[in-house]
């Protein structure tokens, strides 16, 4: 990160970490190690879970002042709000992934716009690819032939 002049900028004594991250770089190096790969940046940067890069959005560890003003905001070219609000978004669509990861039932949420804010959030990543997912997707499709067929068999709650 050109912030810390480093490419390992999580070793960075002024990044002052929470307690949970070190950890979570910890078993991304271990999880490099044991693929018998050569532990570059790159490789550990690509093994940190979606959580930890939530989690540098949270309000927690004075994160708003140490990384997102300076620098993470600018990760998201798409967005130009504050902090919270997008922390929110990728809080609510690393819920969902996780469900999803783990098999859990997702019938009964609101998929519309759980759609909706994974859309939202990939136009502050990278608008024109929204754009194309936009053009592309066939989602909004699937959960309208769901509400139809729904409907003509049980009353639904969307």
């Amino acid at each position: 990160m050109r912030l810390f002049d480093r490419a390992d900028w999580w070793t960075a004594p002024r990044l002052c970490l929470d307690q949970v991250a070190p950890q979570k770089i910890a078993t991304a190096r271990m999880e490099v190690a044991r693929a018998r790969t050569t532990p570059t940046t790159g490789h550990i940067v690509a093994s940190l879970m979606f959580g930890f890069w939530v989690n540098l959005l949270a309000s927690g560890n004075d994160y708003e002042t140490r990384l997102w003003r300076p620098a993470l905001h600018q990760a998201f070219p798409g967005y130009e709000g504050r902090r919270g609000p997008l922390h929110r978004d990728l809080y609510h669509v690393r819920l969902l992934r996780n469900r999803i990861a783990h098999y859990e039932p997702i019938h009964k949420r609101h998929l519309a716009a759980d759609h909706s804010t994974i859309v939202r959030v990939l136009s502050y990543l990278s608008p024109e690819t929204a754009a194309w997912v936009e053009l592309n997707d066939r989602v909004p499709e699937v959960l309208a032939r769901r509400r139809d067929v729904c409907a003509a068999v049980v009353p639904c709650r969307f």
